[in-house]
C-alpha cells in the first residue's frame, strides 16, 4: 500500500527529528488537538486481499498533571468510501461515530522535556469496542510536541500491534501545526493477516492556564 509506504518512510525521518535539543516549555496541563486522517485497512487470507479506504476527523483533549498522571477524551467521525476486492473498487459511503477514553502516567527521562510513559486506552465505535495498552516516548517543549507510541489493542474480532506518532511545531507558545501517523499488523479471529496504515494533519492548541 502507498500509504503504508509512505508512513514508514515519514516515521524514519520523524523519530531521528525527535531527538533534537529544543528551550523545555513550562509545564502546561491541557492539550486540545484536531486532525484530519486519512486510513487504510487490509485483510488477507493468503487467497485474496480485502482493504478498505476512509477519511476521519477526529478531536480531543489531554490533561496532563504535573505529577505525571494523564488522562484523555477524544471523539470522531469516520467516513468509509471504498472497498478494494483485489483489483475490483466499489464506491460505498458509510460513516459512523467514535468515541476514545484512556489514561495512563508519564516519566521524566534525564533529558529535560523528555518522557516516557505507559497507559490505557478504550475506543468505541457502533457496534464494535476495542482495548489498547501502550508505552510511548514524548517530546514537550516550546517549540515542539512529539509522541510516539507502540501498542498492542484488541476488539471483538481483530488484534493488531501498532506503531503511531504525532509530531507538533509550534508557530507561537500556543498553537502548532503537524503531522501523525500509524502503522499496524495483526489477525483475526479466524487468522486471517490483517494490516492498518494511517496518515493526517493535526492542529494542536497548548493553552497557558
Amino acid at each position: 500500500m502507498k500509504l503504508l509506504a509512505l508512513s514508514l518512510s515519514l516515521c524514519t525521518l520523524i523519530s531521528s527529528n525527535v531527538l533534537a535539543q529544543e528551550p523545555v516549555v513550562p509545564h502546561k496541563n491541557l492539550r486540545f488537538g484536531v486532525s484530519l486522517n486519512e486510513s487504510s485497512m487490509a485483510f488477507s487470507n493468503g487467497l485474496n486481499t480485502i482493504s478498505t479506504a476512509q477519511t476521519s476527523l477526529i478531536s480531543g483533549i489531554t490533561y496532563q498533571s504535573k505529577t505525571g498522571f494523564l488522562g484523555e477524551l477524544s471523539m470522531g467521525r469516520s467516513n468509509m468510501y471504498e472497498i478494494r476486492n483485489d483489483t475490483d473498487i466499489v464506491p460505498i459511503d458509510e460513516s459512523y461515530s467514535s468515541t476514545m477514553l484512556g489514561f495512563g502516567y508519564r516519566m521524566p527521562t534525564a533529558h529535560p522535556g523528555r518522557y516516557w510513559g505507559f497507559g490505557y486506552r478504550n475506543a468505541m465505535s457502533e457496534g464494535s469496542t476495542a482495548n489498547t495498552l501502550r508505552t510511548f516516548w514524548e517530546k514537550d517543549n516550546e517549540l515542539r510536541y512529539g509522541v510516539i507510541n507502540l501498542s498492542a489493542s484488541a476488539d471483538d474480532t481483530t488484534s493488531m500491534l501498532s506503531l503511531a506518532g504525532q509530531h507538533v511545531w509550534f508557530l507561537n507558545k500556543t498553537t502548532g501545526l503537524g503531522l501523525n501517523w500509524s502503522v499496524g499488523s495483526g489477525r483475526t479471529d479466524d487468522y486471517t493477516a490483517a494490516a492498518t496504515a494511517s496518515l493526517g494533519a493535526t492542529l494542536m492548541f497548548r493553552p497557558d492556564f
